[in-house]
């Protein structure tokens, strides 16, 4: 990592070609969109060697502060939060990750696997959205 905001964030050479096309993307989602797929295996397909982290909110501000882009992988489709999840805390906690994505100035790229609505929407959808 770079010591300052101020600086460019390094680039490291990771052998895996920027023009490679990533055919197999469509044959791991499903024919009905309802169907559940493996969101690692797609992941791994777009990103260098296989490689990447998951984000929490806390990640988000590092990377904002050093300038670090994040790419998002979304797939959510519109759903009622039941007494279950509101008791787990899931809108204290998603308006935190809402919160800190809003507010990060870093460049953001979102890739739309099927849907994407509601307050998922609002947070991770950019500028620069792709949907496949």
């Amino acid at each position: 990592m770079h010591s300052n905001n101020r600086e460019k964030p390094p680039v490291d050479e990771t052998g895996d070609d920027p023009a490679r096309m990533n055919r197999d993307i469509m044959n791991i989602l499903p024919d009905h969109s309802k169907t559940p797929f493996d969101m690692y295996r797609i992941i791994r397909e777009i990103v260098d060697n296989g490689y990447f982290l998951q984000v929490k909110t806390r990640f988000v501000r590092i990377c904002d502060a050093y300038n670090i882009p994040i790419v998002h992988n979304q797939d959510s489709p519109a759903v009622m939060i039941g007494q279950n999840e509101k008791k787990k805390g899931i809108i204290k906690h998603g308006s935190k990750m809402l919160h800190a994505f809003i507010e990060a100035s870093l460049p953001k790229i979102t890739l739309i696997i099927r849907n994407s609505y509601a307050g998922v929407q609002l947070c991770y959808v950019s500028v620069m959205s792709l949907w496949i």
